[in-house]
């Protein structure tokens, strides 16, 4: 298994403002290794290019999917329906592997209502990014 080094990551990653936008690149180092483990098929349910019509919530995903997602569309709510965590859990349902890039919110209820009640594999926390790789797989 591929680790990726906190201090090599202080490093190479430059510090990130606050931005009102969501829609982020995975740093290239980050994805290079988890690409490396994983060997994910080619299929972005979350691309940069925020075509309206492209709903990756709304698709079947591939067998081995890496997601970075909105980190504002994470929960499942009412008014915004299916969320990337929710999303992410019920392909792993269909015995999917999919690793997704959030953020350490450990305090959240999607958090203890999926994350932790699942027992998903969680790497680590690469700052500065305060960001998790999550593994969904049943």
């Amino acid at each position: 298994m591929s680790t990726i080094h906190i201090k090599q990551l202080r490093h190479t990653m430059p510090y990130m403002n606050k931005s009102t936008t969501d829609s982020w690149s995975t740093p290239t180092n980050i994805k290079d290794t988890l690409q490396e483990e994983f060997n994910f098929d080619d299929f972005d349910p979350c691309p940069l290019n925020d075509n309206p019509d492209f709903n990756g919530l709304e698709m079947e995903w591939e067998n081995k999917t890496f997601v970075n997602p909105p980190y504002s569309k994470l929960k499942t709510t009412i008014k915004n329906g299916l969320g990337w965590v929710e999303k992410g859990h019920n392909e792993a349902q269909k015995g999917k592997l999919v690793v997704m890039l959030i953020p350490a919110r450990t305090d959240t209820t999607w958090f203890h209502d999926i994350i932790l009640k699942y027992n998903y594999e969680k790497k680590l926390n690469i700052k500065p990014y305060q960001v998790i790789p999550i593994t969904f797989k049943m």
